[in-house]
């Protein structure tokens, strides 16, 4: 136990002032003549006997009421909640076990009833104080270490970055007011303590001893696109404290509670965290508001990143509505590709002109939600920038608006060599129907030669090629194929019935081409009962069909023949099967480029003798028709084109022909510039914390390329989390919820000064106050003669 005022204690040696004062002031008896009367001496001996235990017991309230008085104002403390409840449990125990002698003594000497019920009213009283502190002790737990109110502590300030905190409420967000409550708590911390001032971005606590310095990186603190949820900061930050200086460790996190920050994946490790160190006190202040209102967008879906010239450009995404109802129009923006790059001018960011491609007017009600899709036609090749942004002011403005990038190129020139008897039709047909070609909207031009042309083509000039029922080829074709596809190009290989002899197609077969040892044997099922069957759509080559699931219609296009593959190169992939399990479509990379091969035709027409099967014909062609186009997005590298990330993320921009500059200047949204070197064919950027457009500029201005970066929706959600399940998360653990200075300030005396007896010393000293005066009166009444 530890006093705020030892040096009171010393007022306990009054006591001795009431028995001084007995002993001067106790009346003598006088000696007065009576009659010799055996009953009058026998109730004198009984009333002198009553009036000294009158004397002691009055003598005793009076000791206590000093002692009492002394403590109370010497301030006890003890060192947790759990330890000063017993110590309560324990004083209530010894008045109870005081209160049930005198009811024995007042039923022994038949003394009122309602004397006895009063005094049996205040032992069930005690005993109902005392269940409650022990019930309430056993659920919270053990408490904290105590210590001097001023003696230096080990502090973390943790703040919630992440741009949900950018929700203005009170002309203030609320990362504002972490920081506004942060640097009155930074004043009120006692001198020489250490201070860790810590946001949710990946980082390693560090402590300051400096509190200027504590003070000015508080000020300091931005939001951040990408952050951790707080139960893994709050984690990390515990751990760190382990290694502090000073005994008392407390721990302040700055949260709207939002139900985002507090994702339980760390919670079981913050918990236990927090049991096995029982010295840290942890205090959550609530920055939050109860009811939000707000407009967001949802995430930018496209149906494309990489467009042919005239094709449509589709963008869907969703209004969010968090609270009453209201109306907002949004609209879709789009830069032109020729538009100059962002630039400063007298310190304001000047962006380019951007034009209202198209809008939508919306109403929502309480919280709704409403789907939204855009479209336009891009006709000039180039990079686009755009943005989707809802019109009107609300608390957070950052989720009003969503930015994009696409870009638009010539139709990628695809080589289609074809073996006896092959029929090329349906593939370039697939790839580029002739009302595509004729509107210029088609993302291939294919070129058709036989298989017997294929080394006399500079292939150069191909993204891709693909050969279609192959029969077998020479060395140097192999080895022309190789050199082709480890710059960077696609081959497709379309086996039929052309592979034979099996043994002399695969005498000349590259492995780096052809990692697959084929069997001299075809599987034949006419009946139709084998079919393609994509179970795993994992791979990009199979995205577009996850939507469809199980309802993909494989069955109508039967396969009746296939080759049996013996053994495949532990490089390579099998992407796709039959329904057989047998390997359908094969993946294999070179360099930089990238090899597919099916085990049946994609030339067969129905009407040839024996089909291998009925792929592109039939009755719902329509699987073809997307596996092909997504077969061949993938081979020249379109289909895994990626221009719009989340921030945070590394973005990667793969060089997209020889030519390409080697270095670029890059514009980042706040319309600052870095310059951007090329590392083995690719351009890295590690860090893209800001959400925006991002636009390159080769140093002559001749090529420009870029990207853009959004917020997640997660890191935008203002749904916030409830008491029950914080609790849940916290687990045994204890915490303190605070919202306000004086809160905090009053928990901060608790848990430093640990639980004091104050209130309860008061308490006592107005009831033996009580007693003593009700006892003196009752002692010392003038009795009239």
């Amino acid at each position: 136990m530890t006093f705020v005022n030892v040096s009171l204690l010393a007022g306990a040696a009054l006591v001795a002032i009431p028995i001084v004062l007995h002993l001067i002031l106790r009346q003598r008896p006088k000696p007065m003549v009576f009659p010799a009367l055996r009953f009058i001496q026998q109730r004198h001996e009984t009333n002198r006997r009553r009036l000294k235990l009158r004397h002691w017991l009055l003598l005793l309230l009076r000791c206590a009421l000093i002692a009492i008085l002394a403590l109370l104002l010497a301030s006890p403390s003890v060192a947790s909640t759990l330890l000063a409840s017993w110590i309560l449990v324990a004083g209530i125990a010894v008045l109870l076990l005081v209160v049930i002698c005198l009811i024995v003594v007042a039923t022994l000497y038949q003394r009122s009833l309602i004397l006895r019920g009063i005094l049996s009213a205040l032992a069930l009283a005690l005993f109902v104080c005392g269940s409650l502190i022990v019930v309430m002790s056993w659920s919270r737990g053990t408490g904290g270490t105590i210590g001097d109110q001023e003696a230096p502590v080990s502090a973390a300030l943790i703040f919630d970055v992440a741009p949900r905190m950018l929700y203005r409420h009170q002309n203030q967000t609320r990362l504002e007011q972490s920081q506004e409550i942060a640097s009155w708590l930074l004043s009120q911390l006692p001198s020489s303590s250490e201070i860790m001032v810590v946001d949710t971005r990946q980082g390693v606590p560090i402590f300051l001893s400096d509190l200027g310095a504590a003070q000015k990186q508080t000020a300091a603190l931005q939001v951040a696109g990408s952050t951790r949820n707080l139960p893994e900061t709050v984690s990390a930050v515990v751990q760190s404290l382990e290694q502090s200086l000073h005994e008392r460790r407390e721990v302040y996190v700055f949260s709207d509670l939002s139900r985002e920050a507090w994702k339980d994946a760390a919670a079981n490790t913050m918990s236990d965290m927090l049991s096995t160190n029982q010295n840290v006190h942890l205090f959550v202040i609530d920055v939050g508001v109860s009811e939000t209102v707000n407009f967001g967008l949802g995430e930018i879906e496209l149906a494309g990143q990489s467009l042919a010239t005239n094709s449509p450009l589709r963008i869907r995404t969703e209004l969010i509505h968090t609270g009453p109802g209201g109306k907002r129009e949004v609209e879709l923006r789009m830069e032109r590709p020729t538009a100059p790059p962002p630039i400063r001018q007298d310190g304001k960011l000047l962006l380019p002109t951007a034009r209202i491609a198209d809008r939508a007017n919306c109403e929502l009600g309480l919280d709704g939600v409403q789907s939204l899709e855009f479209q336009t036609r891009l006709a000039e090749l180039g990079t686009y920038h755009g943005s989707v942004k809802v019109l009107g002011t609300d608390g957070l403005e950052v989720d009003d608006i969503r930015f994009f990038t696409v870009e638009v190129r010539d139709a990628r020139r695809v080589l289609i060599a074809s073996g006896v008897g092959a029929t090329p039709l349906f593939v370039s047909e697939a790839l580029a129907p002739r009302e595509y070609r004729e509107s210029r909207q088609a993302r291939f031009q294919c070129d058709e030669i036989s298989l017997q042309e294929l080394e006399q083509v500079d292939l150069s000039a191909y993204a891709a090629v693909c050969l279609l029922d192959p029969t077998p080829l020479t060395p140097n074709a192999w080895q022309h194929l190789v050199a082709y596809v480890a710059e960077g190009r696609g081959l497709g290989v379309f086996l039929g019935r052309n592979a034979r002899p099996v043994r002399e197609f695969m005498e000349h077969a590259v492995t780096e081409l052809f990692p697959i040892q084929l069997r001299p044997l075809v599987i034949h099922r006419p009946e139709g009962e084998i079919f393609l069957a994509a179970q795993d759509m994992s791979h990009p080559v199979l995205a577009k069909f996850r939507a469809a699931g199980m309802s993909v219609p494989w069955h109508a296009s039967p396969v009746f023949r296939h080759w049996a593959v013996e053994e495949i190169d532990g490089k390579a992939q099998v992407i796709a099967t039959y329904n057989n399990n047998r390997p359908a479509i094969i993946e294999q990379s070179l360099g930089r480029g990238r090899v597919l091969i099916t085990t049946t035709p994609w030339s067969d027409a129905a009407n040839r003798s024996e089909p291998w099967n009925l792929l592109p014909v039939g009755s719902q062609s329509w699987p073809f028709l997307v596996l092909t186009n997504e077969m061949m997005l993938y081979l020249v590298a379109d289909g895994n084109i990626r221009l719009n990330f989340h921030a945070g993320e590394k973005v990667v921009l793969s060089e997209r022909f020889a030519t390409e500059p080697d270095r670029y200047r890059m514009f980042t949204p706040d319309g600052t510039w870095e310059d951007l070197h090329q590392i083995a064919g690719d351009f890295v950027i590690r860090y893209t914390e800001d959400s925006g457009n991002y636009r390159l500029v080769s140093e002559d201005g001749s090529q420009k390329r870029g990207f853009s970066v959004n917020y997640s929706l997660a890191s935008t959600d203002l749904q916030r989390i409830d008491q029950e399940n914080l609790d849940q998360l916290f687990g045994d653990s204890s915490y303190k919820l605070v919202r306000t200075p004086s809160e905090i300030q009053r928990e901060q005396g608790e848990t430093r000064m640990g639980s004091e007896f104050y209130p309860y010393l008061a308490l006592l000293l107005v009831v033996v106050l009580g007693l003593e005066h009700t006892l003196a009166n009752r002692f010392y009444r003038h009795r009239e003669a």
